[in-house]
């Protein structure tokens, strides 16, 4: 499978508003229950209206068919900085769809969403996920987990979380 790594910016308005649709399909299915007040159609406008914001650069994942298979996002700030407002920037929202995961998309976004930020003269970047078993696999691509001062783990927005970083 040939997968091609693109800034959702760098593509026609028609195909950009394409994929947000799907992104924001895939994003309130998977973290919809995080944030109960908000409707799967709020949730599209919301990524739509995002487009616009300089702070906000979102990547894809497509195939040579132009099918999309996955994106992330590079985020100057983040709402989860009302915990953590000493980092930035943030990796944000990354999602592979299901038919195509371990195939090795994830690593290619994470892997763009750093090139991006180190050209931005970034010099850390951090992410969080409520996936705590994937801590090997963020791991393995050089993420490192910042450990809580006490044994108490990170939680956001009441679910436990692991807190990350990565030198870029």
């Amino acid at each position: 499978m040939n997968i091609k790594i693109v800034l959702l910016s760098d593509l026609s308005s028609e195909q950009s508003l394409t994929y947000i649709k799907q992104i924001a399909k895939w994003h309130y299915a998977s973290w919809g229950k995080y944030v109960p007040n908000i409707s799967e159609l709020e949730w599209a406008e919301k990524l739509k209206a995002s487009l616009a914001d300089p702070d906000i650069q979102r990547i894809v994942a497509i195939d040579e068919q132009k099918n999309l298979l996955g994106s992330i996002s590079l985020k100057k700030t983040h709402n989860i900085q009302e915990i953590f407002p000493e980092y930035s920037p943030w990796a944000s929202a990354m999602y592979v769809a299901e038919n195509v995961r371990g195939k090795g998309i994830a690593r290619k976004l994470l892997n763009a969403v750093c090139n991006l930020a180190a050209k931005q003269s970034y010099s850390k970047i951090y992410g969080y996920t409520h996936h705590l078993e994937l801590e090997g696999f963020y791991e393995k691509l050089g993420w490192n987990q910042i450990l809580p001062a006490t044994k108490i783990p990170y939680t956001y927005r009441d679910a436990p979380i692991l807190l990350l970083s990565k030198d870029v």
